[in-house]
């Protein structure tokens, strides 16, 4: 069972990174792989780690014996725990990669595969995922941010929740599956702005805020913003 979203967020009203939801899909992701029971998974891999917030949250609770973990930034002074391992690649080159060649018990992630071509990355990670091996996956709906590209034009090209069912029914089966939209409310159109440019779970984050932008946003949508939220466990068949 997922964690409670209020009662999740009220305990993390000191979070410190501007992002309570990615923090809330840890917290369901974990709670997803602890529901199967099974804490042995020998390798593992994760990709788009950041600042290793999921990795240790499973270094923690798993036993393993490898632990790679993978982002497209270098950053620096993570302490990593034992038997842990960092590189810093495009996942979008993996196949060129080291990692392409070996095989994993569980690949997980969260709030990365929005940033990546769907169909390729899935295909990659069966090709690296063992038999009976988990994919435990945390990514955005087609609805993510859905007042910021009615106002902007810009956005990421999220892919819909039959879409990525499809892409797995052939090679894994569904173990669970949770989907939320989430509305969170702010004091103003700018700091929706600052909330988003801070979580960088989005294209806008490099682009320039226009003023009309800001006023319509207030205008339409009462300094509101939306999450849309998809957490998985496959076991591949």
């Amino acid at each position: 069972m997922c964690y409670q979203l209020e009662r999740f967020l009220k305990a993390q009203q000191s979070y410190k990174d501007n992002t309570p939801i990615q923090a809330y899909m840890r917290e369901c992701l974990l709670n997803m792989l602890l529901d199967t029971k099974r804490k042995d998974f020998s390798y593992i891999f994760e990709f788009g780690c950041g600042q290793c917030e999921l990795t240790y949250m499973l270094t923690e609770r798993l036993d393993y014996k490898q632990y790679i973990c993978n982002d497209i930034n270098e950053y620096k002074d993570i302490k990593l725990p034992q038997n842990t391992q960092n590189l810093c690649f495009d996942m979008r080159n993996i196949t060129r990669t080291e990692i392409y060649s070996q095989k994993f018990n569980l690949i997980a992630s969260n709030a990365c595969l929005q940033w990546l071509p769907f169909a390729e990355t899935i295909q990659n990670l069966k090709h690296i995922l063992l038999s009976q091996g988990f994919l435990l996956i945390g990514t955005f709906g087609i609805d993510n941010f859905r007042e910021i590209k009615e106002i902007t034009g810009i956005g990421l090209p999220y892919i819909e929740s039959c879409v990525i069912k499809k892409h797995l029914e052939s090679d894994f089966e569904l173990l669970s599956w949770h989907e939320e939209r989430i509305s969170l409310s702010f004091e103003s159109p700018l700091e929706v702005f600052r909330h988003i440019k801070k979580g960088g779970v989005n294209a806008l984050q490099t682009r320039f805020i226009k003023k009309s932008w800001l006023t319509q946003y207030a205008d339409f949508y009462n300094n509101t913003l939306t999450y849309h939220i998809i957490c998985f466990l496959a076991k591949r068949c």
